[in-house]
């Protein structure tokens, strides 16, 4: 993952935030319905600006009092988020209630004392969390006459608190929020405007697949990537907008790898604020170990992700980066830096390993690696063959 150096400018971000608010409005009549829809509705309009235009870590920031004040939002579009310091709790009771044969009189009896133990762990739970559908759930246990009924609607409360599924009657107020969010009303034309002020040759994510907008010059056409909501649009509705938000990513990162999964928490790591360039080494040691000894090397031929924080620990499961980068193609890239390294034997007479660098690995210390592919991982693959390989080839 590739940090953005680029930001847009002031200029930029004060047109996108006019687009947004031309069309932006809260008059549906759900949000005078309740005290807390007013005070959400008056939050908004007191925050609209900092949320469409604040910089990523100020938006988490904005998001932390968000969710602080109006819990009911972070509970209905993310529960797995909501709960995300109970879900061990909820598993737990999962693998028991699963364990119980309700066919057999033993089994009958352990789902009573589990269920018993169950109800007291989701009541605090709910009492923990402050939460607004807990109680409602567990309420209607009285209406579940058979054990099999029981055992059925408690793991339905647990599910719900580890996040696979959604409350079913949500609060009208609340539903509208996506709808007053609508990332597809925005001007396209400014979303296009934003990728070319990045100016990104290459995926952020993948540091592979190039996002260049595409210009057609007959049709007068610009065509431009997909934008990737870091904080999933479906989970965290209110920030679909914010700029900070929008990273142009490839069709696999966005589609296949990202999808609408969860950012927020545990905590991953926005490009805007940091990426490989200083907290992930590509360790091609193995490989490079492997390749210049041999079949007899007990040492697998693998590209390995090492990360400094836990942030971009999450980002290269989420994105699956070791598995893409011990695909054919990054490994190739390696090995015909191997290769060219091998012949700098013959050349080192004539040359310093500093002009080989430039002028045949095309390896430039200072060149911007967002603009290259592969390029943090031949940046350390180089680095490791110069401090610890060089004089054995």
């Amino acid at each position: 993952m590739i940090k953005i150096d680029n930001k847009p400018d002031n200029v930029l971000i004060e047109k996108y935030y006019k687009s947004v608010v031309s069309w932006f409005n809260m008059t549906h009549e759900s949000f005078s319905s309740n005290a807390e829809a007013l005070t959400f509705r008056g939050f908004i309009n007191s925050n609209l600006k900092r949320i469409i235009t604040a910089d990523f870590n100020s938006l988490l920031g904005i998001a932390d009092e968000l969710y602080e004040r109006f819990p009911i939002i972070l509970e209905s579009f993310s529960s797995f988020t909501f709960f995300y310091n109970y879900r061990e709790i909820a598993e737990s009771i999962i693998t028991k209630l699963i364990s119980c044969n309700l066919t057999t009189k033993a089994g009958k009896t352990a789902f009573s004392e589990i269920s018993a133990l169950a109800v007291k762990k989701i009541n605090a739970v709910s009492v923990n969390t402050k939460s607004y559908f807990l109680p409602a759930l567990i309420s209607d246990l009285k209406n579940k006459t058979t054990p099999a009924a029981r055992k059925e609607h408690l793991l339905s409360i647990c599910d719900f608190i580890c996040g696979r599924f959604m409350p079913l009657i949500i609060p009208d107020w609340i539903m509208q929020i996506p709808l007053c969010f609508d990332y597809k009303k925005m001007d396209s034309e400014i979303l296009k405007d934003l990728v070319e002020t990045l100016n990104l040759k290459v995926c952020p994510m993948c540091n592979e697949t190039n996002i260049e907008i595409i210009n057609n010059s007959k049709t007068n056409t610009r065509y431009r990537p997909a934008l990737d909501h870091f904080l999933p649009k479906s989970r965290h509705p209110v920030f679909s907008l914010s700029i900070y938000n929008l990273i142009p990513v490839c069709h696999t990162c966005n589609s296949t790898f990202k999808r609408d999964q969860e950012t927020y928490l545990p905590k991953h790591c926005n490009p805007y604020v940091g990426g490989v360039d200083n907290d992930i080494f590509f360790c091609a040691t193995y490989f490079i170990f492997d390749s210049l000894y041999g079949a007899n090397s007990s040492v697998k031929r693998r590209i390995e992700l090492m990360a400094s924080n836990e942030a971009l620990k999450h980002n290269i499961s989420l994105f699956a980066l070791e598995s893409i980068y011990n695909r054919s193609l990054p490994r190739e890239e390696v090995q015909h830096i191997l290769d060219l390294c091998k012949e700098y034997k013959a050349l080192s007479s004539m040359m310093s390993f500093e002009y080989f660098k430039r002028n045949f690995l095309k390896f430039d210390e200072a060149a911007d690696l967002s603009c290259i592919t592969y390029g943090k991982l031949r940046y350390d693959t180089i680095k490791i063959i110069e401090a610890d390989y060089l004089d054995k080839m």
